[in-house]
Parts: structure tokens; sequence; C-alpha cells
């Protein structure tokens, strides 16, 4: 009588005259050592081509005796083999399918048996991977099968490689990376970015107010510090990514050779240093304040910097001087052509012409109303004290009646040149 072992893990005894087979398909990810249930036949003599040709009619009669041929009328089947793969005489339903015939004596493993770790588990739907405990065959390269009877496997993750046949992923050596999910070699893995250091395959940015400038680093020791009162953000590369906080420059000028280190200074009075990242060439000034060039950190007040709206020292824009201004403390004017003079009352280079003639008028009428008053009074006795003061006027335009006689004169030269 054939029994067949429906359960897993049960204690069994096969005495004489009993059987147990178990029938494939086994459940996905297990074995048995199976065969396919045929009838085994005597082997044809070698030089008998009529028994080798024959052969295909030997067939078992399933319906009237299994041990018989179908062709009545050959006489050239051979008689079957003493041992057998399965009872098909008492279960002629065996016969073509795929099963594992328990042997007699007792039996405590578990039926059927879980594909290893590592190897790939049949899914159920083909019983040739089911046969051996070979599966179906070795975990693919870029997956791991991690526990027994593992039907599906799990894609290898990042910071990992996996060959053929892995059980665990294997992680990127130290000072490597690994980038995607899936990668089959050691030499998938890739060098670990500046910026950062890495462990384990797996890349960790360095922290703020640091910088990393070389690859393949395996500790935090890797990520240096910015210079002193500079900051940066994660993952900087070079100390070029430091920035001088607020109220900081970088003092380096221009010329500074690239080796050269940052060195964040205070900002001087006259600056506007409102955020990071200032530099000497680039140093904001406040409306009222001039320097010499951009490599200079010596900020000078301009003399008309009582009032920021009018000085000017505009420093608009990151423009050191007014329109039409230049030189020093902006109070010269950019033009060769004598066509503007800078006015002090406005700080600023305005144009030759009624201006600079009606200016011109005023100051000579003042000067004719303050010499003919002394002149009046030079022979009256009670005008000593208007004698004094029209002294005194004449000697305070002295000077401006002289700055705006040159004016008028340049500018009346250029309109005769044009």
């Amino acid at each position: 009588m054939a029994n067949r072992a429906t359960e897993k893990g049960a204690n069994l005894y096969l005495s004489a005259g009993t059987t147990t087979t178990y029938v494939l398909p086994a459940p996905p990810g297990y074995w048995v050592p199976a065969t396919k249930c045929e009838v085994w036949r005597e082997a044809c003599p070698s030089s008998d081509s009529a028994c080798r040709a024959a052969a295909e009619g030997c067939k078992g009669n399933l319906t009237d005796n299994v041990d018989s041929c179908i062709d009545a009328s050959s006489s050239s089947c051979q008689p079957t083999t003493f041992n057998q793969p399965c009872d098909w005489r008492s279960n002629p339903t065996l016969l073509g399918k795929t099963v594992y015939v328990l042997p007699l004596g007792p039996h405590n493993l578990d039926y059927p048996f879980a594909c290893a770790a590592g190897v790939l588990g049949g899914n159920g739907s083909l019983t040739s991977q089911q046969t051996s405990a070979a599966c179906a065959g070795l975990c693919p390269a870029g997956f791991t099968c991690g526990a027994e009877a593992t039907a599906a496997p799990v894609v290898c993750p990042k910071s990992s490689w996996c060959a053929a046949g892995s059980s665990l992923p294997t992680a990127c050596e130290a000072g490597k990376v690994g980038r995607s999910e899936g990668l089959t070699s050691a030499r998938d893995c890739k060098a670990c970015p500046m910026g950062s250091w890495c462990s384990a395959g797996q890349a960790i940015q360095c922290g703020v107010n640091t910088f990393q400038p070389r690859i393949n680093q395996i500790s935090a020791g890797a990520c240096l510090q910015c210079p002193r009162f500079a900051e940066s953000n994660n993952n900087s590369a070079s100390v070029e990514d430091c920035k001088c906080q607020e109220r900081y420059y970088d003092s380096r000028n221009s010329s500074a050779a690239a080796a050269d280190k940052m060195y964040c200074k205070p900002c001087p009075i006259g600056s506007a240093c409102k955020e990071s990242g200032h530099t000497l060439a680039l140093l904001p000034l406040r409306p009222g304040y001039w320097r010499t060039n951009n490599n200079s950190s010596d900020l000078r007040r301009c003399p008309d910097a009582s009032s920021p709206n009018t000085t000017a020292c505009a420093n608009t824009n990151g423009v050191l001087c007014k329109p039409w201004t230049t030189g020093p403390y902006c109070r010269v004017c950019n033009v060769t052509d004598g066509s503007r003079y800078f006015d002090s009352g406005q700080s600023a280079c305005v144009e030759c012409g009624d201006t600079a003639a009606t200016s011109l008028a005023t100051l000579i009428g003042t000067t004719l109303a303050a010499l003919l008053l002394l002149c009046w009074c030079g022979w009256r006795q009670p005008c000593k004290r208007l004698r004094i003061m029209a002294h005194q006027a004449v000697q305070q335009i002295r000077a401006p009646l002289k700055q705006m006689i040159a004016f008028y004169q340049v500018c009346q030269g250029s309109s005769v040149m044009w």
C-alpha cells in the first residue's frame, strides 16, 4: 500500500511491506531527491535493432495490466527490472509524475527539505528545480538569498555588493562607497568623495564649519575645521568653501596666492558687513567713506560725509563715487574737456554754463559793492564800523572769487575749443 507523506516534521517508521511516497511539486523553496515515475525495462541487446525500434511501444496498459505492452503484436518488449523508481503496479496514477519514495526505516527529517541560504529555491512551477539540494541554482549576483527556502531573492542594498550565491551582502571596503543597489562585485564600489568620510560603504558628510579636500577618507578626523571666524555648509570640499562670518572679512588681497591661508578680520569702521562671505576686494563701504583701491583696508571719512544723501562718496551698488566724480574723496571730475567742475556745495560735478556765469557775476557784484562801500566811507568818519565789515567781506570772498574765475576760464576755454 502506498502512503503519501503530507505533513512535515512527523516522526515516521516504514517497515517491510509499506511505502510512503512524496509527489512533487513541493512548496516554493523546498526539494526532495525525487525522480520521474516510469516503467524501467531491461535494456535491449546491442545487436537487436528491432527491440530498440519497438521500445516506444512497450508502454504499460494502465487499464488492463501495466506489465503488458500496448502493442500486443510486438514480441520485442523487454521484461521490467527488479528495482523500479516507484510502486506503479499498486498505484498506476503515479506514472509520469516526479516522486520520492521514502526508504524503509525511521524518518525524523522534515520533508520536503528547505533550500539552503544562498541558494534560490524554485517557485513551485518547475519540478526540475525541486529534485536536488541545488534547487534553482545559486542566488543571482546582485541579490541575496539570506534565509532558507528563498523563493524570491532580495536586491543587494546600497553600500554593499553581492556575488552569486550570497546569503548576506558584503559591505564596501573602508574608504569606498556603494552608491546604488544591486552591485555585484567590490569593483562596483566607488571612491569616497571629498566633503565626506566613508564607513561600511556609506558616505557621511562633514558637518558645518568644516571641509574635507581628499577622497577615500575613512574617519571623521579627515574633516578639517574652517579658519577662525569662518563658516561653511555641510559637505564642503575645500577651504574656499569657508566664508568669513558676519562682521568679518577675508583680509587676503586679490593678488594672494591660492595657498595663502584665509584670515578673517573684523570689518573696519566705515564698512557695512551685514552678512557672511565678505572679502577685502568686495568690502562694502558706507556712504561718506573712501579708500584708495580695492586692496586697501584703510577707510577714510570723506569731507562732505555729514550728509549721506549728498556726499560724493556714494558707495551705492558697489560704486564708490557719484556719477562724474573720481579721485581722492571723489572730489575730482572724471572728464578732461573742462565741461564740468566740482561744486563743493552740491558735492557733485556740475556742468559749466549759466550756473558758473551767474555765480561769478554774483561774486563780482558782491566784491564791487564792498569796494564801493570802502570808498564811500573812506572820507566819512562815522563809517569806521562799516569799513571794518566791508574789509572782512572782501577777505572772505577772495578765495571763492579766485576759484570761480578759474572755473569760468576753464569752462570758457573748453567752449572755445568745442
